[in-house]
């Protein structure tokens, strides 16, 4: 097969090397094995594993990302300058995305006086009688 690619050698089109991949083979043929775990992956399986904390007297079994996040936010209560810039971080990121997981578009005021521009610019620039909605205007 190599003999054959080599037939077509011209300007554009050097000769094929036998070590070179034939069309529809890989070029990692072993590839990521599957299950292969990254660290997003060993992250997640570590935070949602069980410690036992003390509350109140009371010790109570709960995950490793809840007792962080409850260290955090006492280290907030207390004025902790890092850890209460890490609590605002936190809220300001996750109320900006929607109970569907989609991030939403109006998480700040700047957002939408963004989007109110490119909409003032849109209905400036479309020609008159047309509302830009996208709705074709009745016949009249």
């Amino acid at each position: 097969m190599v003999d054959a690619l080599n037939d077509k050698v011209d300007h554009g089109k050097p000769a094929r090397r036998k070590g070179q991949f034939t069309p529809g083979q890989s070029g990692n043929r072993k590839g990521r094995p599957k299950n292969a775990k990254n660290l997003k992956t060993y992250l997640r399986d570590e935070l949602g594993k069980k410690v036992t904390v003390i509350e109140n007297g009371k010790s109570r079994a709960v995950t490793k990302a809840e007792a962080i996040a409850i260290q955090l936010v006492n280290l907030a209560s207390k004025g902790d300058p890092k850890g209460l810039a890490a609590v605002i971080a936190l809220v300001r990121e996750h109320e900006t995305v929607n109970a569907d997981g989609a991030a939403n578009a109006l998480a700040r005021p700047e957002d939408a006086d963004v989007l109110a521009g490119i909409v003032a610019r849109i209905q400036a620039a479309a020609p008159p009688g047309d509302d830009a909605s996208g709705d074709p205007s009745p016949a009249g």
